[in-house]
């Protein structure tokens, strides 16, 4: 169920954008979609897309550096970062993903570097407490779209 509830969100923001929900709000958004759904065929090819992007993330960076990536928190993250910034056309490549975002993983799980670098040590404190709450995800979101697009300065960090 968990599952369910989960894509529900991502859902969700993909339709609506960063909110956060109880049980209660998601039962609720879920049955008044039950009947008609007049969004749907644009969220589900935006989901879609969004999901088929992330699918050529690495799976070497998956199964490594990045592997944080499969948590909720942090897969919320880079798919509303993705999302967002296809909608703007600004989504980099596919290499420049993989290589910002293993750039910034390598960062965000060592806690040395993650000390001194504050936009890591921003997005670990985001994705460690109160991770679903709307202003959490939010800056999340911001600091991976700033990760994907180079704004974060990777070799700064790795200097460290």
């Amino acid at each position: 169920m968990k599952d369910v509830e989960f894509v529900t969100n991502l859902l969700l923001l993909t339709e609506i954008g960063v909110r956060a929900y109880s049980q209660d709000d998601l039962d609720r958004e879920y049955g008044s979609r039950e009947d008609e759904w007049s969004e749907q065929q644009t969220v589900e090819v935006e989901f879609r897309e969004t999901i088929r992007t992330m699918s050529e993330i690495s799976s070497e960076l998956l199964s490594g550096i990045g592997k944080r990536l499969k948590n909720q928190a942090d897969f919320y993250s880079l798919y509303g970062a993705i999302l967002e910034l296809s909608r703007q056309g600004r989504l980099p490549g596919r290499s420049e993903i993989n290589e910002r975002l293993t750039s910034f993983m390598r960062v965000v799980v060592n806690d040395e570097a993650r000390t001194n670098d504050e936009v890591a040590k921003q997005y670990f404190e985001a994705a460690r407490s109160a991770s679903n709450d709307a202003l959490q995800r939010r800056t999340r979101i911001g600091v991976v779209k700033d990760v994907l697009t180079g704004v974060w300065d990777a070799s700064a960090a790795e200097r460290l």
